[in-house]
């Protein structure tokens, strides 16, 4: 296991097998930048793929499948809609998620990343700017729903 120090936060990475590479056919579903790190998840057929890291550089990458049951999703709804998607690996979780706020109540739009370790929430960093799922519900129509006690948000 290795560390790594993004916006003050101790994020824990784990490394190894069934890191994938998406090549120039995927569909980019969500990308933003968090300082110098970077978090993107692509699609290709069935297969989703998460990346953290610089522009450069992947640090982490874990290829998800529906069927393989390391990746989730989930849509719900507080201030405004809000949409996840959870991949696992080992007893990490990395989530993705993004949120859109309510002015009239106060609540800002947010999205970024959280890790945990089992139900616990180990780091969360916000994406420098607010960044949405392109095409969610179709993207992840086949994906299984997450349960609440993995929500990034």
């Amino acid at each position: 296991m290795r560390h790594f120090t993004v916006a003050g936060l101790s994020v824990c990475l784990l490394f190894g097998g069934g890191a994938a590479q998406a090549d120039s056919k995927s569909a980019l579903l969500f990308s933003c930048s968090i300082g110098a790190k970077h978090v993107d998840v692509t699609k290709l057929g069935d297969r989703f793929t998460y990346r953290f890291g610089t522009a450069g550089a992947s640090e982490m990458s874990i290829m998800g499948e529906p069927g393989a049951g390391n990746i989730f999703q989930m849509r719900q709804r507080f201030t405004g809609p809000e949409s996840q998607v959870r991949f696992t690996k080992g007893e990490f979780s990395y989530i993705v998620f993004a949120a859109e706020g309510n002015p009239s109540v106060g609540a800002r739009s947010i999205a970024g990343v959280t890790v945990m370790r089992g139900l616990k929430s180990i780091s969360s960093l916000t994406c420098d700017r607010f960044t949405e799922f392109n095409g969610f519900d179709e993207a992840f129509s086949a994906v299984p729903e997450d349960t609440e006690a993995y929500s990034g948000m």
